[in-house]
């Protein structure tokens, strides 16, 4: 397959993956969508979905699609709220919304008690009716990739899978990939593969990944063994080549016993060097629903790269905790940390101007941020190690922080900028690492706090890096780079939206990992017979079909229960519900009482009547359940179990 062949039937694949994230977070287009299609294929789904009925037992979802198809038939008003209407009486068995469809209320009155809709959103329920217009071509796509691939890797012999937008039930995504797996191996969820991901995730523009990851089956921490990402837009297809010869092929070989060729693939890297490879990505994001632990292991993900470890293994490491625990010396740390919050801005970040009027004069003064402070940092502990700057004694005793010295080491490093970069390339060879961990980094504008310089946060861009760029800061016109030994670690709330999700230019330049709620940490976690890992999954269920993922209640919340005396653990609780997650609940839905009732239930509202009509509901307070049997019944009605 030629390469502008390959990325036109890429192309094709991403904006397919673009359309269906749409309609994932817009139910309304979805419907408008399935409105214009074909009336002739339209009737064929209706006449197959009329078909929801097996030994008197109604399948719920073959019977919406069924009712929606109808009403759009009809020509009747179907939308999302309408949706949601058909499945609350579905749910709440009420036959008399279906006086229509008389020949199905007697199995819709005996269909299993609970919701059936638990899992399945409307774009889930619709996604049948959309996919096979395209099923075919998708597939067709991703056989031919396996092919190119083969050849590229010269492995013909090996096996492939395939896996279009229908999988998880065929309930629908806006991920297909394609997968190389040893011959030796029966089950692809078991092997070691070499895969090609087609991905939209929302407000990301499509992303394609590449590279090795682990079957399902392996049960690694981590899948993503050594991967590398491309957005669609830029995608070069040269560079995935030489990601796959470089830093996948050998690795492949040895993951089932053999043994790879230098000359075949290009690589002398043996598999016990994956983890390096993976933390060869300066720029990592960890993101999720609040309370998942981010800005926590964000100093996992240090002690991680330091240790070349698994860059995303979260689980318990003795050693890690009492590194965790230690007192470190102000002069010894290598980590800086900073929140973003929205009026961030670039002179905060990276440089500020400012003026000072002494005895009627006017001097400039250039007051260095945090970005530039710790780049500078990074760069002198660098310096100090050469040969080739001299240095007094004293002057190898100066520290970045003290502001004595501060002035004289920005002199010092200047004169790295005159290096060539070959010889910038040998100085940061062995450097030490340094990072910076920014807090909600999406809760700024990128543009505004970064300026020019995001660009040089790019691997290849670093000091002494194949594509280094050094530039003139506007304020101080001092040459600036950025040094490859300064990792960049943020953490995003996707429930946050007063930002996109992820800023292009964040996206282009960070590896992402998602964060999302642990129950495995919540296990044997109980109170009063409160089950607090089946109550959080529960409410995160209920969330998720009424919501989304991202909008999820994240294990944190409830940790802290672990180091309570059980004499108090109710009170705790308590405390947590009604000051924690109500409110952060009742910010998800605001004012949409129906919503809030269906998580948390009937016992925490208060029903409002005026002149004996029903007016909506109130939140009932801490203190209506001064009897703690009152709020745990209450909490053990939310889950089962």
């Amino acid at each position: 397959m030629q390469s502008n062949d390959f990325i036109d039937k890429l192309r094709r694949l991403s904006s397919l993956s673009k359309e269906i994230n749409k309609f994932i977070a817009d139910a309304d287009d979805f419907l408008v969508y399935i409105k214009q299609m074909d009336p002739q294929y339209l009737n064929k789904q209706l006449e197959e979905n009329s078909k929801c009925i097996n030994n008197n037992e109604l399948d719920p979802i073959k019977f919406i699609r069924f009712v929606i198809i109808d009403k759009i038939i009809k020509k009747e008003n179907v939308n999302a709220n309408v949706v949601n209407q058909i499945k609350m009486n579905i749910t709440t068995r009420n036959i008399d919304h279906f006086h229509d469809y008389s020949q199905y209320t007697g199995p819709l009155s005996n269909i299993p008690k609970g919701n059936p809709f638990q899992a399945y959103s409307t774009s889930n329920i619709l996604f049948n009716l959309y996919y096979p217009s395209i099923e075919n071509e998708v597939n067709a796509i991703l056989a031919e990739f396996a092919s190119h691939f083969k050849e590229m890797l010269a492995l013909q012999g090996e096996n492939s899978v395939v896996q279009g937008f229908n999988h998880n039930n065929n309930l629908g995504t806006d991920m297909c990939y394609v997968a190389l797996f040893p011959k030796s191996i029966e089950d692809h969820r078991m092997a070691t593969q070499i895969a090609l991901q087609v991905n939209a995730t929302h407000s990301i523009p499509p992303l394609i990944r590449y590279g090795l990851i682990a079957g399902a089956g392996l049960k690694k921490e981590s899948q993503l063994i050594a991967t590398e990402d491309q957005v669609m837009d830029k995608f070069n297809a040269d560079k995935m080549k030489l990601f796959l010869k470089n830093n996948v092929y050998n690795h492949y070989l040895a993951s089932s016993g053999r043994t790879g060729s230098a000359s075949t693939a290009g690589s002398d890297t043996g598999p016990e060097e994956n983890n390096e490879i993976l933390a060869r990505n300066l720029n990592i994001i960890l993101y999720g629903p609040p309370g998942t632990g981010k800005t926590y292991n964000t100093q996992r993900v240090i002690w991680n790269i330091i240790k070349k470890k698994d860059l995303f293994s979260f689980g318990p490491d003795a050693a890690y905790l009492e590194y965790r625990d230690s007192s470190i010396p102000a002069k010894d740390r290598r980590t800086e940390f900073i929140t973003f919050h929205k009026s961030f801005t670039y002179e905060e970040f990276v440089e500020e101007h400012r003026t000072k009027n002494e005895t009627g004069a006017i001097n400039y003064n250039y007051e260095d941020g945090l970005f530039k402070r710790i780049c500078l940092k990074a760069i002198w502990e660098t310096v100090k190690a050469s040969t080739k700057i001299s240095k007094t004694e004293a002057e190898m005793k100066y520290e970045v922080d003290n502001e004595n010295n501060y002035e004289s080491i920005k002199y010092k490093v200047r004169e790295i900028m005159n290096f060539s970069k070959k010889d910038r390339e040998a100085l940061f060879a062995s450097a030490p690492k340094y990072y910076l961990v920014i807090d909600q980094i999406d809760r700024a504008n990128i543009a505004k706090v970064f300026g020019d310089l995001v660009t040089l946060l790019e691997e290849d861009k670093r000091l002494g890096a194949e594509n280094e760029l050094i530039v003139t800061l506007p304020y101080s016109k001092q040459k600036f780079g950025v040094p490859p030994n300064l990792y960049v670690i943020g953490t995003m709330n996707t429930a946050n939206r007063s930002q996109a999700f992820a800023d292009a230019a964040l996206r282009r330049r960070f590896i992402f990992k998602k964060m999302l709620p642990d129950y495995d940490l919540l296990q044997g976690l109980e109170v009063e017979g409160v089950k607090i890992a089946s109550l959080l999954e529960s409410m995160n269920q209920k969330i998720m079909f009424l919501m989304d993922q991202d909008h999820q209640i994240g294990h944190s919340y409830f940790l802290e229960l672990k180091e309570i005396a059980k004499k108090d653990a109710v009170n705790w609780l308590k405390i947590a519900w009604f000051y924690k997650i109500i409110p952060l609940i009742q910010e998800y839905f605001p004012g949409d009482w129906a919503k809030i009732k269906e998580i948390l239930g009937a016992d925490f509202l208060i029903a409002i009547e005026k002149e004996g009509v029903s007016a909506g509901y109130a939140m009932k307070q801490i203190r209506d359940f001064s009897d703690n049997k009152l709020f745990i019944e209450a909490l053990k009605k939310l889950f089962k179990g």
